[in-house]
């Protein structure tokens, strides 16, 4: 699947942090796990912040 800016724009990812996601997975991440990183990355919950990928 290809994503683009939109899709990573509704999950507040930048194309830095999807290629580094993309890097650490060693793979393209799945719609759903996209959605999960926006989450976890997000201000509000700050895990890219207090833990390791």
């Amino acid at each position: 699947m290809a994503i683009d800016k939109q899709i990573l724009d509704e999950v507040a990812l930048s194309q830095q942090e999807y290629d580094l996601i993309v890097r650490r997975l060693g793979r393209e991440p799945t719609i759903v796990e996209i959605g999960m990183f926006g989450s976890l990355w997000s201000e509000h919950c700050g895990y890219k912040h207090s833990k390791p990928l």
